[in-house]
């Protein structure tokens, strides 16, 4: 018989009594646990049923009915079958979930008892119904074949890609058939990356872990994966991930983020790796690069704010962005300090940023610091690189000062009572060279602005920054409604009389910290420790500081963190004229357009687009609506070069007009003189009208202009 399945057909009759039904049963021994099944009646005295041989090795064998009539008489009759299960196909290639790229081996062994192979005749692999031509490795006594499937053989359209099974069919000479499949996996895809930390987006400082899931069906080439920074593969821009744990899917490495310095601003970071057969993933996000320490002053300049009214800028009074009534450098002080600092965080910055982007100010970042002049120095220079950036870490920090090797260090809190600006006229304060940025210093009629605490303080505005709104100035707590600029700093039973160093320190959400610059006071409580104040120097109050041997060097100081300039590339700085966010450069040098566009760029700008000239603030009444200033554009630009010199326009007969910079510039349209059919324009030196000429004649001069992104630490002075 064929098959796994054993069909038993009985006749069964009693002459002491009646057979019972339930005891008829088909038993086929197979060492200790026996094969059962039940023989149903199935017509007059014939009881009929199948039992699964699937188990029972092929050839003859012997089975047995069991029959018990009512009396509890037993008959149990033998009999014997030849059975034929067929042939028995194992694979010993691929294995279970394999994964293979461009091939893959194929081995099987065939074997059947009762009806050997001697060949390949009866025995068929297929994949997608297609065949695999096999060879024969060995046949006694049974039969071992082999082949090669090729995932882009012609025969597979497409050709194989992901999951795959085999087929094996070997029929003997009694055709009875024996099956078996086998799965596998084509891989030609790369790993699936999955980025942890950073995400999209996410600001990012100090030294960071990069952390991604990468996980793939093959097995992964650990010497594969790593992290990227801005497309380059140095060693200074890339770092090497590590799996976790054994077995699990995570990858990680420690990147120095202070190591790009301040030009990167929003680089990629991809995500590489490949698995065992090189298939490679890449997986990229753009993250923010903040390096830039917060902006941090204790004693900030006077400065004024603007706003746009009625297409003007209006300026305010000069006033003292923490108030006039605050402690300023070299000052004899009571025992009641008043203290505040403004605050601003800062991001990194490059050529054609339109807006500078921060992580923040951490909460609970910014302390305030007072130590003796006579003690430990304040603050000091961790990296080596002159300007000062935190504080002595040999001081101790308390909430008194007890000993000389101590400082009191106390919170401080944002208050976010804004107020308005004083606009009233300003008539008096001799002008400063930002003030050509304002229309007006001030607003005829305007009346003072209100307090922000009524006769607690003079202040009237609290400086914010931002598009979103962050509050600059910090201030001792506690902040109330009644006190909204905060408490005040008391001296007593926390510090001697006697000189001081006060300072700030901020923290932003990325680890950058910085130091305000130091303030050198003198507390009187009536003791005479500050009859001679100020001295002819006033204390330097700063040392550098040795992180490996954490030894102060009292011999060497550094200079204020809030006068430092950005580390940024020369391409950001302004060799020329800065004017409202843009650089302008004259050249004297003679030049067709072509070849003055070409020295443009070479310098990272342009020719000039005057649609552009110092956010329009310089060459319309001070707003984009208003009507083109062309006595102003004249001043200006005659003031940067008296020559007639190129200027930016594309092609003065197109309709629109546009700037070399690819701006419309069709309302400049009236400052030309007549037009002769020439397409280059240059702006006359004699009358400030523009002229066309021919674009390939040389001229004596040309203006080259670029976006300003030098950004200063210290504060600015026109907000």
């Amino acid at each position: 018989m064929h098959g796994d399945t054993l069909t038993v057909s009985a006749t069964i009759t009693s002459i002491a009594g009646r057979v019972d039904s339930s005891s008829v049963v088909v038993i086929i021994p197979s060492g200790m646990s026996p094969l059962r099944g039940p023989l149903s009646l199935n017509g007059a005295n014939t009881f009929q049923g199948s039992i699964d041989i699937s188990s029972v090795k092929s050839g003859a064998a012997v089975f047995e009915v069991l029959a018990d009539d009512t009396n509890g008489n037993r008959t149990v009759v033998e009999s014997v079958y030849k059975h034929d299960h067929g042939p028995v196909v194992e694979f010993l290639e691929p294995r279970v979930n394999s994964t293979a790229k461009g091939s893959i081996n194929v081995r099987i062994h065939v074997s059947d008892a009762n009806y050997p192979f001697p060949d390949l005749a009866g025995v068929h692999v297929q994949v997608q119904s297609k065949e695999i031509a096999m060879v024969v490795e060995g046949n006694m006594p049974d039969l071992v074949a082999g082949g090669v499937i090729t995932f882009n053989d012609s025969r597979f359209v497409p050709a194989l890609d992901g999951l795959q099974v085999i087929n094996v069919t070997a029929t003997n000479s009694t055709d009875t058939v024996g099956r078996a499949t086998r799965q596998f996996t084509v891989d030609s895809q790369g790993p699936i990356i999955a980025p942890v930390n950073p995400v999209a987006g996410q600001f990012v400082g100090g030294v960071i872990q990069i952390r991604a899931n990468i996980s793939d069906i093959s097995d992964i080439r650990e010497d594969s994966v790593y992290a990227v920074l801005g497309g380059s593969i140095l060693p200074a821009l890339s770092v090497q991930l590590r799996r976790d744990q054994p077995d699990l899917p995570i990858f990680s490495g420690l990147f120095d983020v202070r190591s790009l310095g301040t030009n990167y601003v929003l680089p990629s970071l991809s995500f590489r790796a490949k698995d065992k057969f090189d298939n490679s993933s890449e997986v990229g996000i753009e993250i923010a690069i903040d390096n830039v320490p917060p902006a941090v002053s204790i004693d900030p300049p006077f400065m004024r704010v603007r706003q746009v009214k009625q297409n003007i800028y209006e300026c305010s009074r000069l006033f003292d962005p923490v108030g006039e009534e605050v402690a300023n450098d070299g000052d004899i002080v009571p025992q009641i300090i008043t203290l505040r600092a403004r605050v601003e965080d800062r991001g990194n910055i490059a050529p054609g940023l339109i807006y500078e982007r921060w992580s923040g100010i951490a909460p609970d970042s910014v302390d305030l610091f007072v130590s003796p002049a006579s003690s430990e120095p304040l603050v000091v220079d961790t990296d080596g690189d002159g300007y000062c950036d935190d504080i002595n870490p040999n001081l101790q920090l308390n909430d008194q000062v007890m000993a000389s090797n101590q400082a009191v260090a106390l919170a401080l809190k944002q208050f976010k009572t804004k107020g308005a600006p004083n606009l009233q006229l300003d008539t008096i304060t001799p002008p400063a060279p930002w003030d050509s940025l304002c229309t007006t210093l001030g607003e005829p009629g305007a009346q003072a602005s209100a307090q922000l605490c009524a006769l607690v303080t003079p202040m009237t505005l609290s400086l914010t920054y931002g598009s979103d709104v962050q509050f600059a100035i910090w201030t001792v707590p506690e902040v109330t409604q009644a006190q909204c600029t905060g408490a005040q700093f008391d001296s007593l039973n926390r510090m001697p009389e006697g000189p001081a160093c006060v300072a700030v320190r901020a923290v932003d959400n990325v680890s950058n910290n910085n130091v305000s610059q130091v303030i050198r006071l003198c507390i009187d409580r009536g003791g005479g420790a500050c009859n001679t104040w100020p001295p002819a120097t006033l204390p330097a109050c700063s040392v550098t500081y040795n992180q490996t041997t954490h030894v102060t060097d009292a011999s060497t100081h550094c200079i204020p963190a809030n006068r430092r300039t950005l580390p940024i590339p020369a391409s950001a700085r302004c060799d020329g004229v800065a004017v409202g966010g843009y650089c302008y450069k004259y050249f004297e040098v003679a030049k067709t357009q072509a070849q003055a566009q070409t020295a443009c760029q070479t310098w990272a700008g342009d020719v000039l687009n005057v649609g552009s000239f110092g956010y329009l603030a310089m060459v319309r009444g001070g707003h984009y609506s208003s009507p083109l200033n062309t006595s102003k554009i004249n001043t200006i630009l005659n003031a940067l070069g008296p020559r007639d010199k190129w200027i930016g326009i594309a092609n003065a007969n197109a309709n629109p007009m546009r700037w070399l910079s690819r701006e419309y510039a069709d309302d400049y349209a009236t400052n030309f003189d007549p037009k002769d059919g020439n397409t280059c324009v240059i702006m006359q030196a004699s009358n400030g009208k523009w002229k066309t000429v021919d674009c390939t004649v040389a001229q004596p001069a040309y203006l080259c202009q670029r976006p300003y992104g030098m950004f200063p630490q210290e504060e600015v002075p026109l907000y």
